[in-house]
């Protein structure tokens, strides 16, 4: 395999001269073009937590992180974000995105997460690798299959739908060293003190080049090993630089190296980093940035030449910030970004032409507090569904900026609350907005940047809302009001309806037990006034007179009874015992009829409704008076007793008795056991001739 290796600047030369690079190919009859190439540069004035920048990323919002020594910033074209995250090697690729725009990052040797909810980077656990002190590295790749890396002597995988790394192979050489590289197709480039490349199919090694005593000999000639990144450019040939041995290009299908110099000087062939660009001319060149303190070079991949450098001017504050360059990056707008020991130096490709194509950019939403105190949140599910707040969370205060790195000078802050206000305020260049005091209900944050010079408006940032209202000011609440008010005024109206029915209800029985109890003594009272007064002149007749007498008094007795069951003050079963046991003694003993009495004490302590007692009572005297009449006894015995919360009320005589089958059921059987319905207990007659009566009520 013949390689040849200019030792000096190949022909066509960009000869860089106060901002400006002119292109010259004597080799072709080329026309001279020239282009504007200016700088904006970014350091610590800007935010960054140190000056020295080892890699960037830009994520799906806009922003741009770059790796400090100190930790990592978060850039959005005027102020920066930190996290503090010390880097403990730099010789790594830092960053890299996965499927979902999760951010994962390392500080040469840990693995993190970034957590947009939390605000934080979070260490994840690198299966096998213990603790050792194995230099972490992640692959580039244009292939969406997750996110690669290498620690120590295997290469991890992180999948697209997951968020724990897993071994893919292992058993590699431990001694790799800087950065490694995912082609195209898929194979994995990495510098283990030889290069290698590893074909995924088989994940076994295809080697290039072999070692020899710390180089590599290829056809007699010697190529140092040290290289520093590989890069693929847009024809898919494979470029490595290397450590003072210049660009190296590598065939891996034709199994072939090629080496290109600058010149001889080994300072001036240091070649770090690298990206491609679009170019003026027939092509693209890449941009390759190197440590050495030498700016950055240009390389037309196509002619195989050097075209030229791009220095660090001091007299001019829109040249490359610094001429020692770590890391070259060119991310999803297009824009290049070069980091150095300097900080960043960003180069717009689109100035080439006459006006900026870059007039798109969105604001973004990174923070929300709630009565001051900051809140976990998710930045793409509040987009949809509301962030809930409890009603004494009404002081809300959102964060939010615009990432722009278009140059333009300055941009001012548009923002308004749906659901609150509904015109656009104005903030000015404030990256904050305040609201006090809201009330229950759903609200929609909306806000938007503006660019001064030229007017250009960003895509909205949105963040939903929902502030609970107190149970007393929901609808349901109140609604429940309303029904419980008109269950008051129904209670109030049905209670007066039951109390005015009750009362007639009352009215009605006293009015039958009147005519029940009265109607008829008072209709023959009146008939035997009638006939004595018939009579009267012929025969006095006192038999009538005695009759007219018994039935005044029976209704006088009857008239007590109700008007005592009626009165308030006689509620208590103490004061009904002590009537039926007057009562009892009042009927029997003008009989020669001994009376047995017999109450439990806690009948005492019961507590009947009137109409119930009433009920009560009336039944015993009818039980009572029966006896007295018909029973022709020596003896009753009355018993009240309390069991299992009712109430037992027995009248037990040992008079003649009589057949309950054969006997004439009159009213006062019918009225005992009507009232022992309505109080809703039992009533039970008992009699055998010649044995006595027992009459049993169970309430």
């Amino acid at each position: 395999m013949k390689i040849t290796i200019p030792k000096k600047a190949a022909p066509g030369l960009l000869v860089f001269l106060a901002g400006m690079y002119i292109l010259t190919a004597p080799a072709r009859r080329l026309s001279a073009q020239t282009f504007e190439t200016r700088f904006r540069n970014y350091g610590v004035t800007h935010g960054l937590m140190d000056e020295g920048v080892f890699d960037m990323i830009r994520d799906s919002l806009g922003f741009l992180w770059a790796y400090t020594t100190l930790g990592i910033s978060r850039f959005d074209g005027s102020s920066c974000k930190n996290y503090l995250l010390p880097l403990k090697q730099w010789d790594n690729t830092l960053f890299s995105i996965d499927n979902r725009g999760v951010l994962w990052a390392t500080n040469g040797l840990d693995l993190f997460r970034f957590d947009a909810r939390t605000d934080q980077f979070l260490p994840e656990r690198v299966p096998g690798s213990g603790e050792n002190e194995d230099w972490l590295s992640f692959f580039h790749s244009s292939i969406p299959d997750g996110v690669w890396f290498r620690k120590g002597g295997s290469l991890y995988r992180i999948p697209p739908s997951g968020d724990k790394p897993e071994i893919v192979v292992s058993g590699l050489a431990r001694q790799w060293r800087n950065f490694g590289f995912r082609s195209a197709n898929g194979r994995f480039y990495f510098n283990v003190g030889k290069v290698q490349h590893m074909n995924p199919q088989h994940w076994q090694y295809f080697e290039i080049v072999d070692p020899n005593n710390g180089s590599i000999k290829i056809d007699s000639q010697l190529i140092h090993p040290a290289s520093l990144r590989f890069y693929e450019d847009n024809n898919g040939t494979i470029w490595m630089g290397t450590w003072r041995q210049g660009l190296v290009c590598l065939e891996p299908e034709k199994r072939k190296v090629s080496q290109y110099f600058y010149e001889s000087n080994p300072v001036m062939n240091t070649f770090y980093d690298m990206v491609q660009l679009p170019d003026t001319t027939d092509g693209s060149l890449l941009w390759i940035g190197a440590n050495d303190g030498e700016g950055i070079f240009l390389f037309d991949p196509v002619r195989r030449v050097f075209a030229g450098r791009l220095r660090h001017d001091a007299n001019d504050p829109n040249t490359l910030g610094s001429d020692q360059v770590i890391r070259l990056y060119r991310d999803h707008a297009g824009l290049l970004w070069a980091g150095h020991w300097k900080g960043l130096s960003l180069f717009d490709p689109s100035q080439r032409t006459e006006s900026s194509k870059l007039v798109s950019f969105r604001t973004v939403i990174t923070g929300f507090r709630v009565l001051g105190q900051s809140q976990v949140f998710d930045r793409d599910s509040v987009t949809w569904s509301p962030y809930l707040l409890k009603y004494f969370q009404n002081a809300v205060t959102f964060v939010f900026t615009a990432p722009d790195f278009s140059g333009a000078n300055g941009l001012r802050f548009e923002y308004r609350l749906d659901g609150s206000h509904s015109n656009w305020t104005a903030a000015g260049e404030s990256r904050e907005a305040t609201y006090l005091n809201l009330g229950g209900g759903s609200y929609t944050f909306r806000v938007r940047a503006v660019r001064v010079a030229t007017g250009v408006v960003s895509e909205e940032a949105v963040m939903k809302i929902r502030v609970i209202p107190p149970f007393w000011a929901t609808w349901w609440f109140r609604g429940l009001l309303v029904l419980a008010f008109i269950a008051l005024v129904y209670a109030v109206f049905r209670y007066r309806e039951v109390q005015r029915l009750q009362q007639e209800k009352l009215r009605l029985r006293i009015a039958r037990d009147l005519h029940d109890e009265m109607g008829s003594t008072l209709s023959s009272i009146s008939i035997l006034s009638e006939a004595a007064l018939r009579h009267l002149q012929a025969d006095i007749d006192r038999a009538r007179f005695g009759a007219i007498g018994d039935r005044a008094r029976q209704v006088m007795e009857a008239m007590s009874d109700i008007v005592w069951s009626v009165n308030p003050r006689n509620d208590s079963m103490a004061n009904v015992l002590q009537r039926m046991k007057q009562f009892a003694v009042e009927i029997l003993e003008p009989q020669g009829i001994a009376l047995h009495f017999e109450a439990d004490e806690a009948v005492a302590t019961l507590n009947l409704p009137m109409e119930q007692r009433k009920d009560f009572y009336l039944l015993f005297k009818e039980a009572v008076n029966n006896a007295a009449k018909y029973s022709g006894a020596s003896d009753v015995w009355v018993s009240v007793q309390a069991e299992n919360g009712g109430l037992t009320l027995e009248v037990r005589d040992n008079g003649r008795g009589f057949d309950v089958e054969q006997v004439k059921r009159g009213n006062g059987l019918w009225n005992m056991e009507r009232r022992a319905e309505r109080m809703g207990g039992r009533f039970s007659l008992e009699s055998r001739v010649g044995e006595g009566t027992r009459v049993l009520v169970q309430v």
